[in-house]
Protein backbone atom coordinates (compact mmCIF):
# COMPACT_ATOMS: atom_id res chain seq x y z
CA UNK A 1 0.00 0.00 0.00
CA UNK A 2 0.92 3.57 -0.51
CA UNK A 3 0.63 6.37 2.26
CA UNK A 4 2.02 9.71 2.09
CA UNK A 5 2.69 10.78 6.12
CA UNK A 6 5.39 10.43 8.04
CA UNK A 7 6.10 7.25 10.11
CA UNK A 8 5.17 6.92 14.00
CA UNK A 9 6.74 8.16 16.06
CA UNK A 10 8.78 10.34 13.53
CA UNK A 11 9.44 13.83 14.58
CA UNK A 12 7.45 16.76 13.02
CA UNK A 13 9.84 17.24 9.62
CA UNK A 14 10.31 20.99 8.76
CA UNK A 15 8.46 22.54 6.05
CA UNK A 16 11.66 22.43 3.92
CA UNK A 17 11.67 18.91 4.19
CA UNK A 18 10.91 17.01 0.83
CA UNK A 19 7.59 15.26 1.30
CA UNK A 20 7.86 11.26 2.33
CA UNK A 21 5.97 8.44 0.61
CA UNK A 22 5.20 5.38 2.39
CA UNK A 23 5.75 2.17 -0.04
CA UNK A 24 4.78 -0.68 2.18
CA UNK A 25 7.35 -0.70 4.73
CA UNK A 26 9.57 1.55 3.30
CA UNK A 27 9.75 4.96 3.12
CA UNK A 28 11.07 7.07 0.32
CA UNK A 29 11.66 10.87 0.06
CA UNK A 30 10.64 12.87 -2.85
CA UNK A 31 13.90 15.06 -2.94
CA UNK A 32 16.04 12.09 -3.45
CA UNK A 33 17.95 11.24 -6.84
CA UNK A 34 18.78 8.25 -5.76
CA UNK A 35 15.70 6.88 -6.81
CA UNK A 36 14.01 8.12 -9.93
CA UNK A 37 11.56 5.80 -9.86
CA UNK A 38 10.37 6.27 -6.48
CA UNK A 39 10.48 10.18 -7.06
CA UNK A 40 8.61 9.58 -10.50
CA UNK A 41 6.08 7.71 -8.20
CA UNK A 42 6.31 10.34 -5.30
CA UNK A 43 5.33 13.26 -8.11
CA UNK A 44 2.51 11.38 -9.60
CA UNK A 45 0.93 10.71 -5.72
CA UNK A 46 0.94 14.21 -5.69
CA UNK A 47 -0.05 15.30 -8.74
CA UNK A 48 -4.03 15.18 -9.06
CA UNK A 49 -3.64 14.31 -13.25
CA UNK A 50 -3.22 11.04 -12.25
CA UNK A 51 -6.56 10.79 -11.31
CA UNK A 52 -8.94 9.14 -14.12
CA UNK A 53 -11.20 11.29 -16.23
CA UNK A 54 -14.91 12.38 -14.28
CA UNK A 55 -16.54 10.57 -16.82
CA UNK A 56 -15.46 7.39 -15.03
CA UNK A 57 -16.50 8.27 -11.75
CA UNK A 58 -19.97 9.66 -12.87
CA UNK A 59 -20.62 6.73 -14.53
CA UNK A 60 -18.84 3.96 -12.90
CA UNK A 61 -18.68 5.11 -9.60
CA UNK A 62 -17.92 2.24 -7.98
CA UNK A 63 -14.16 0.33 -7.78
CA UNK A 64 -13.36 -2.93 -7.30
CA UNK A 65 -10.10 -4.84 -6.62
CA UNK A 66 -10.58 -8.02 -6.55
CA UNK A 67 -7.61 -10.39 -6.19
CA UNK A 68 -7.90 -14.65 -6.63
CA UNK A 69 -4.80 -16.93 -5.63
CA UNK A 70 -3.91 -18.72 -8.60
CA UNK A 71 -4.79 -21.97 -7.72
CA UNK A 72 -8.31 -20.72 -6.81
CA UNK A 73 -8.29 -19.51 -10.32
CA UNK A 74 -10.75 -21.14 -12.79
CA UNK A 75 -13.12 -22.05 -10.40
CA UNK A 76 -15.63 -19.74 -10.50
CA UNK A 77 -14.82 -17.90 -7.35
CA UNK A 78 -13.96 -14.59 -9.36
CA UNK A 79 -17.53 -14.60 -11.13
CA UNK A 80 -19.69 -15.00 -8.48
CA UNK A 81 -18.06 -13.22 -6.32
CA UNK A 82 -18.02 -10.24 -9.35
CA UNK A 83 -22.03 -10.92 -9.93
CA UNK A 84 -22.35 -10.90 -5.99
CA UNK A 85 -20.98 -7.56 -6.05
CA UNK A 86 -23.00 -6.11 -9.35
CA UNK A 87 -26.25 -6.94 -7.80
CA UNK A 88 -25.52 -5.44 -4.75
CA UNK A 89 -24.51 -2.09 -6.49
CA UNK A 90 -27.84 -2.17 -8.46
CA UNK A 91 -30.01 -2.70 -5.55
CA UNK A 92 -27.96 0.27 -3.57
CA UNK A 93 -28.69 2.32 -6.96
CA UNK A 94 -25.00 2.78 -7.83
CA UNK A 95 -25.10 2.84 -11.95
CA UNK A 96 -21.49 1.13 -12.84
CA UNK A 97 -18.58 -0.72 -11.38
CA UNK A 98 -14.70 0.33 -12.52
CA UNK A 99 -11.48 -1.48 -12.12
CA UNK A 100 -7.95 -1.39 -13.18
CA UNK A 101 -5.56 -4.06 -14.53
CA UNK A 102 -2.22 -4.06 -16.11
CA UNK A 103 -2.37 -3.51 -19.66
CA UNK A 104 -0.08 -6.69 -20.68
CA UNK A 105 -2.51 -9.01 -18.58
CA UNK A 106 -4.13 -10.37 -21.37
CA UNK A 107 -6.18 -13.20 -19.14
CA UNK A 108 -7.52 -10.71 -17.01
CA UNK A 109 -8.47 -8.71 -20.26
CA UNK A 110 -10.41 -11.87 -21.23
CA UNK A 111 -11.99 -12.54 -18.02
CA UNK A 112 -13.39 -9.07 -17.67
CA UNK A 113 -14.43 -8.62 -20.81
CA UNK A 114 -16.35 -12.46 -21.08
CA UNK A 115 -18.56 -11.11 -17.64
CA UNK A 116 -19.59 -7.36 -19.74
CA UNK A 117 -16.75 -4.96 -18.93
CA UNK A 118 -15.64 -3.34 -21.32
CA UNK A 119 -12.38 -1.00 -22.30
CA UNK A 120 -12.90 2.55 -20.43
CA UNK A 121 -9.25 4.22 -21.41
CA UNK A 122 -5.51 3.42 -20.79
CA UNK A 123 -3.87 5.29 -18.52
CA UNK A 124 -0.43 7.15 -18.54
CA UNK A 125 1.04 4.74 -16.44
CA UNK A 126 0.52 1.02 -18.44
CA UNK A 127 -2.94 0.33 -16.82
CA UNK A 128 -6.10 -0.33 -18.83
CA UNK A 129 -9.39 0.48 -16.79
CA UNK A 130 -12.52 -2.16 -17.42
CA UNK A 131 -15.79 -0.73 -16.31
CA UNK A 132 -19.50 -2.55 -16.42
CA UNK A 133 -23.03 -0.81 -15.78
CA UNK A 134 -24.53 -2.28 -12.82
CA UNK A 135 -28.20 -2.80 -14.13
Amino acid sequence: FLQTSRPTGARRLPSATPPRVRCGRCWLSAGSDEFPAEKALIKELNNPNIFLPDELYSQYPAHLHIDILPRAQGHGHGRKLIATMLKALAELGVPGLHLGMQTSNTNAFGFYSHLGFSKFCETSYGDTIMAIKTA
